[in-house]
């Protein structure tokens, strides 16, 4: 068993973490604390934490509690100001150009599509964006899961369907390529066990 430990957040009231990714290539693991302003990426197999931890808002506006790494495992995107996503180095912490613009409401949750080329972000309007990274251009016009928050996202392993969870309880799954619904809504039996 492997503790991590983030100094950073360690003299925080709520130092417990919000949440935890590994990289793809299984050597980094990125971590957020409850309600803090960073991440700190670890090394898998030591468990130290690789450099300072990645700043991503102001103090006092919120926690990063969420990040996800590129499929070459070389960036990660984390969401900061309400709308921005910056996307950093992982093997220097250093942000690559400008943060990605995305709307104006916050962030839930990024992932990149198998290719790297494209960041999906889901916020509190309850919108899905594709933004292409190197044009820093949305790919479509986003998709959407009504007026409650998107939350969590996820792609088919063959990269053809993306899932988005609605903070109202449906989970909403789109053909990624044409951003057409694939089936109605996947809905939770609301009967008690």
């Amino acid at each position: 068993m492997r503790d991590l430990t983030d100094p950073a957040a360690a003299k925080s009231p709520e130092p417990a973490l919000a949440f935890v990714r590994y990289s793809p290539d299984g050597r980094v693991i990125a971590a957020g604390p409850q309600e803090s302003n960073h991440i700190t990426l670890f090394d898998a197999e030591s468990g130290h934490p690789i450099g300072r931890p990645i700043v991503v808002k102001p103090p006092e506006t919120g926690g990063a509690q969420w990040a996800s790494f590129s499929p070459d495992s070389k960036r990660v995107a984390v969401p900061g100001a309400p709308g921005r996503v910056g996307i950093f180095e992982v093997a220097t912490g250093r942000r690559v150009g400008k943060p990605l613009v995305v709307g104006d409401a916050e962030l839930e949750a990024t992932i990149f599509t198998p290719d790297g080329r494209t960041l999906i972000a889901s916020d509190d309007d309850g919108s899905v964006s594709m933004i292409d990274i190197a044009t820093r251009r949305r790919v479509r016009p986003p998709l959407s899961v009504g007026s409650d928050p998107a939350g969590a996202l996820a792609l088919s392993p063959d990269g053809r369907l993306l899932a988005a969870a609605s903070f109202d309880g449906p989970v909403f799954v789109w053909e990624l390529k044409t951003g057409e619904l694939y089936g109605p809504p996947l809905t939770l039996d609301r009967f008690t066990l």
